[in-house]
Formats: C-alpha cells, sequence, structure tokens
C-alpha cells in the first residue's frame, strides 16, 4: 500500500479544481452569454448548481488546512484514494465540458440552451453527490 500525506493530496485535488473550474466557468461565459436573454439568471444557476458545492468544500478546508499544515502533512492516505478522487473529479468536469462544448451543435430553434443544460441535470445531480461524498475524504476536518 503506497501513501501521500493528506496535505499533498488536498493540493493535487485542489489544483485540478481550481484550474479546470476557471476553464469551465470562461468558455461557459464565452458560450451563453450570446445565447441567453438578457437578465435571464438560469443559465448562471445551472452554473453555480454544479461547480459551486466542490469548490465550496474545497476552498473552506484551506482555512482548517492553513492552521493545520504540519498535522496535515503527518497524516497519510493511501494513494487508491487519491487517484479515485481525481480520475472521479476528471470523469464529472470532463462530462460539464462536453455538455458545455456539444451546445453549439445543438442549436436549434425549439430548444434553448438553458432547456439543453437542464437535460443533464440528473445523471450530473447524481455524479456530484457521489464525487463530493469521496472528496470528504480530503476536504472535511477530522478530530485528531
Amino acid at each position: 500500500m503506497r501513501l501521500t500525506s493528506k496535505y499533498s493530496a488536498q493540493k493535487k485535488i485542489s489544483i485540478l479544481w481550481f484550474v479546470a473550474s476557471a476553464i469551465f466557468i470562461t468558455i461557459f461565459l464565452l458560450i451563453s452569454v450570446p445565447r441567453t436573454e438578457a437578465g435571464s439568471t438560469e443559465t448562471f444557476e445551472w452554473l453555480l448548481n454544479y461547480i459551486s458545492p466542490t469548490l465550496s468544500l474545497i476552498t473552506s478546508a484551506f482555512v482548517y488546512t492553513a492552521n493545520n499544515r504540519e498535522t496535515l502533512l503527518k497524516k497519510n492516505i493511501d494513494i487508491f484514494f487519491v487517484r479515485m478522487v481525481i480520475f472521479s473529479s476528471i470523469f464529472y468536469l470532463g462530462f460539464l465540458f462536453i455538455i458545455l462544448l456539444i451546445t453549439p451543435f445543438s442549436d436549434r430553434a425549439d430548444i434553448s440552451f438553458i432547456d439543453h443544460l437542464k437535460r443533464y441535470s440528473l445523471i450530473l445531480g447524481f455524479i456530484q453527490t457521489l464525487l463530493v461524498v469521496l472528496l470528504g475524504i480530503f476536504f472535511v476536518k477530522e478530530e485528531s
């Protein structure tokens, strides 16, 4: 069994999420702004529902991590769990990217941009729930 520090795992997962989210939000804005009616917040609500819970979990853990870095460096975690979370995150983020990138090809008069996004809400919600549970291994405060 190979081990890595919890701090190192948190850093890897955080970098993946923040970089991918920044890219996703940029692409989302470029695609959604021309397709969204002025004053409508529905598309941005969709975006926040599928990005913000995970980023909030990771960001809130930074406060704890900043104050307890030495403790987290001493705590080891099986590399299997790190890889599982990283691959699950890549799958989820990749699925979000695919949904967004097929939008220009699915532009039709009878389906609005937000309706296209909402088609995938059920499966995204399910995958996101599983992912947040896995992320809890790394980003939830535990008692010493």
